[in-house]
This record gives structure tokens, sequence and C-alpha cells, in this order.
């Protein structure tokens, strides 16, 4: 008796990934937004930091950057700006001295105490976003930031 064969049928193929119109793109972008830099802001508020004051002690050196500088690497505006700076120099985490090569401009430097206390913000928001990360999926949450980064950069 012969073998009976069974016809090949085909495999279902994966279906390409659906496009998301614009607007469902926006949404998503405002809904990740809302949930990560909330629940950012709330471990640095633990912390007695804001978002932007942990965003502008992340951006100083020992050597420091004129204002100009800081405003646009955070695009925070000037005037905004001021307000952090000033708080963060009032609580002695950053100082304004002279820059050596143009006396008109004003160098912001990191001091010791801002070191110290940009130590803890970092362990705060390290926590946070490894436990964001770790809800993703390492691969997931990756491959976003190399989108989003992707993205800034071209807009």
């Amino acid at each position: 008796m012969a073998a009976t064969t069974r016809p090949a049928t085909a495999r279902p193929t994966a279906a390409p990934p659906a496009i998301a119109p614009p607007t469902a793109v926006v949404e998503a972008l405002l809904g990740v937004h809302r949930v990560v830099v909330g629940g950012l802001g709330a471990a640095l508020a633990a912390h007695g930091a804001s978002l932007d004051q942990w965003r502008v002690l992340r951006s100083l050196t020992e050597t420091g950057c004129t204002m100009g500088e800081l405003t646009k690497a955070l695009d925070i505006p000037p005037a905004s700006l001021t307000r952090i700076v000033d708080s963060l120099a009032s609580n002695a985490l950053v100082y304004r001295r002279p820059d050596l090569s143009d006396r008109r401009l004003v160098v912001i430097p990191l001091s010791a105490t801002g070191q110290q206390r940009l130590t803890r913000l970092d362990d705060a928001a390290g926590a946070y976003l490894g436990a964001v990360r770790e809800q993703l999926g390492a691969e997931v949450f990756d491959r976003l930031g190399v989108v989003l980064d992707s993205a800034r950069r071209a807009i």
C-alpha cells in the first residue's frame, strides 16, 4: 500500500505591522510622556528635586557651562532656566563665576554638594527608569530609546 501524503499547506505568514495613523502616534507619545515623566518627576520630588533641576545638574560639570549652553542643550527657556539655577545656587548645589576667557559670560559649575546631590538623584532616577525598563522589557525599552532619539535628531 502506498503511503499517503497530505498536500502541503501554506504556512500563515505574519502580517506586516500596522502603520499607526498620525493621531495614534501623537496619543501614544503623550501617554508614554505622561506616565514616564510623571513617575520620574515623583521619584525625584521624593528627594526634593524637580525633573528640570535634575536635568540641569546632570548637564553641569566641575568646569561648568554658560546659561546659553544650558538653554541650548536642555531646550529650557532662559527665564525658566534662570529660576532653576537660582534655586540650585540658593541650595549651594551650583555657583556662578565669570568665564575665564570672556568676562561677560557667567559659568555655572557644579559644587561638591551638588555632585553629592546629583549622585542621590541619579540613583532615584535609575531605580524608577529600571522599573519602567523591566515593565516594558529591555528590548522594547532600548529600542524605544533609539527610535525616539532618532526622531528627536531628525525633527
